[in-house]
């Protein structure tokens, strides 16, 4: 009599199946998941096309002017489902921005139609008539779509980038919080060429730079990427921000620089007055040294000296029990913080005859150490707002 055997599988088959089956599905999932996004995307951008189209063409009929920020999502009068992002899906009504930058502005005045934007991606989700649905600051745009965010600008062209879009005279950075000091460029008032006697501070702390010694460095309304900039000439130009010390209870600190150097032997965009030396001092030999907070210096940064020497460039510091420095947000020193010294006066430009050489865009301080997450946001308001 012939035996009978029964056919299946085993259990070490059967397992083994199933971690196939795992394997492959966590490496098709996200494969999946970015496609889908894709997706998303590619009809975000179509909606945002849309939207810009309607404007430009709300224009024509307005004596070539853009909709007033207080009636555009009513004037435009585009179908409801064109205003969801489908990242964000239904719930939200309207996932875009308009910039108040363009709000009832000429076309013609428009310098430069591909670099201003007209909408993004954004953070408000109002129902209100979509009231709160006007980007002022960078904290306005939402980087939903992989990181990046998708914007429209004034000749109808669609763009996605990973910076923030540079948000217009008198913005704000994303990050305010213990914000002692705010040097912009856009606001300074006097004509492009003249001589800068004061540099007004934006921040809490109302602490003005003036010219040191009455030499004044020129404002110039196209310094750094066509965007205005404080320029310093290498030989008797600083500028001196007093009494800071009431400002740093806390021995920490952040500071941002934007800056475009010219040749010269030393670079020192920021020095404590009546300190033992430099905060940070860029060398011409392309040696970076930090004194930041600090009684000694540290560097040079990078070692041997590689640093550029020309061209437009973000200079970021987070220094609280250790420190890191970046340029261009790369990482290029870092160590434990000694020596802590809060500052008192504060010179731009110039240490022991030292004298920086080139434009400045913006400088910001903080009285604490800001987070991974702050530090990005503020460089990448600077890096929209200056095209670095």
């Amino acid at each position: 009599m012939l035996s009978r055997r029964n056919t299946g599988f085993t259990l070490i088959e059967l397992l083994v199946v199933i971690a196939i089956i795992a394997v492959l599905a966590a490496i098709l999932f996200p494969v999946f998941a970015r496609a889908r996004e894709k997706a998303r995307a590619s009809t975000c951008a179509s909606n945002q096309r849309q939207i810009a189209a309607a404007m430009l063409m709300y224009s024509q009929d307005h004596d070539e002017m853009l909709p007033k920020t207080a009636t555009v999502w009513a004037d435009i009068n585009v179908e409801a489902g064109v205003l969801v992002c489908p990242t964000l899906g239904k719930s939200t009504p309207n996932g875009y921005v308009y910039w108040a930058k363009q709000d009832g502005r000429a076309i013609g005045k428009i310098a430069n139609p591909m670099e201003e934007r007209l909408t993004s991606d954004g953070q408000h989700t109002a129902t209100d008539g979509f009231a709160a649905n006007i980007a002022t600051s960078p904290s306005d745009v939402h980087l939903r779509h992989s990181g990046k965010v998708i914007c429209s600008y004034a000749d109808g062209h669609i763009f996605t980038t990973d910076e923030v879009p540079y948000p217009g005279a008198g913005s704000m950075p994303p990050v305010t919080s213990g914000m002692v000091m705010l040097y912009q460029t856009e606001t300074i008032g006097v004509p492009t060429g003249s001589p800068l006697a004061t540099w007004t501070d934006m921040s809490s702390s109302k602490k003005d730079a003036t010219a040191s010694g009455g030499a004044c460095p020129t404002f110039t309304s196209a310094a750094i990427n066509g965007r205005p900039g404080v320029v310093f000439n290498g030989t008797s130009n600083a500028m001196d921000i007093p009494s800071m010390s009431s400002f740093f209870a806390a021995n920490e600190g952040s500071l941002f620089i934007v800056f475009s150097p010219d040749t010269c032997t030393y670079y020192t965009l920021l020095h404590q007055a009546g300190g033992t030396d430099e905060w940070w001092r860029y060398n011409g030999d392309g040696g970076c040294y930090l004194a930041f907070f600090r009684t000694g210096r540290t560097g040079p940064y990078p070692p041997g000296g590689s640093m550029p020497t020309t061209g437009n460039h973000l200079f970021s510091l987070v220094s609280g029990s250790s420190y890191k420095a970046y340029i261009d947000t790369v990482l290029q020193g870092s160590g434990t913080t000694t020596a802590w010294q809060a500052p008192t006066t504060i010179r731009i430009g110039e240490y022991a005859s030292r004298w920086f050489k080139g434009a400045m865009g913006e400088v910001i301080m903080y009285n604490r150490a800001l987070s991974d997450t702050e530090r990005t946001s503020v460089e990448a308001y600077l890096k929209g707002k200056f095209g670095i």
